[in-house]
């Protein structure tokens, strides 16, 4: 999206199809659904929203992001149901709720899409498909899971979205210092334990991974700094040492941070 102070878009909503919104960046946001507010505040890299079929949404952004937008057909999700695949499942037209969803597998199929263009064109469509499927699937399971309780286990409930929103403001202001579980339960107002439990069901990742996802995503930009060494990115997004930086980068992004610095910087020049 351009780089305005404050961005606005709207859609009346697709009769035959949910909006699935990934978030490949961070930025802030307040997302509208059927007219009410469901999220407002800070939205970290694979932050997922999802419009109902034919619901209207609207969203106003105050800073500048990379949104992914798939659409998933109703009738598609519907055969997931009629054929038995999910069992106890709620409506499938409630499929993905109407808040904020983090969910670190569905934004990596998201950005597989992108591969499309270095598959076959025989097989491109298949791909799309596949994707679309393992897409339709995830966001079916979290339906079951929070609804189905096994017996003899209590049902926990997601962080408050006022205490989420305290938590992720204390983490982007803290992201080049230690960071322990203790520190962001207190900055939301509860326990380590009631903490780490609820922020999982809230973003669907535990407090580490998501701090880790963070740092990664600070560490962007300044490895696009040529003057900065790969150990400055590192401790200046948190990490302890080269290696510890190395090993996550390559783990989340999939390539080395030199790696990457090496590529990005090679498809960001432009021939004379």
């Amino acid at each position: 999206m351009p780089n305005d102070t404050e961005t606005r878009f709207e859609h009346a909503g697709l009769v035959d199809f949910f909006t699935v919104a990934v978030h490949l960046t961070s930025t802030r946001m307040i997302f509208y659904h059927a007219g009410e507010v469901v999220w407002s505040g800070f939205v970290a890299p694979g932050s997922m929203l999802v419009t109902q079929p034919g619901v209207s949404a609207a969203v106003r952004f105050h800073s500048p992001c990379d949104v992914l937008h798939i659409f998933l057909p109703v009738q598609h999700v519907r055969r997931y149901f009629s054929a038995g695949y999910v069992d106890n499942a709620p409506n499938p037209m409630t499929v993905g709720g109407r808040g904020l969803t983090c969910d670190t597998a569905i934004e990596r199929l998201a950005l597989s899409l992108a591969d499309l263009q270095d598959c076959a064109v025989t097989f491109r469509r298949q791909y799309a498909f596949a994707i679309r499927d393992a897409i339709i699937a995830r966001l079916l399971s979290h339906g079951v899971n929070s609804t189905n309780t096994p017996p003899g286990q209590v049902r926990r409930t997601s962080l408050p979205t006022w205490r989420l929103e305290r938590a992720m403001e204390f983490i982007e202001a803290h992201l080049a210092e230690p960071i322990s579980l203790e520190d962001m339960a207190a900055s939301a107002g509860v326990t380590r334990m009631h903490f780490a439990a609820q922020f999982r069901l809230a973003m669907g990742t535990s407090p580490h991974e998501y701090l880790r996802r963070r740092r990664i995503e600070r560490a962007k930009p300044y490895l696009l700094n040529g003057d900065k060494t790969i150990l400055d990115v590192a401790l200046a997004c948190g990490f302890r040492s080269h290696a510890h930086f190395g090993s996550v980068f390559k783990r989340l992004v999939g390539a080395s941070p030199n790696g990457w610095r090496a590529e990005r910087l090679k498809k960001d020049t432009v021939p004379c």
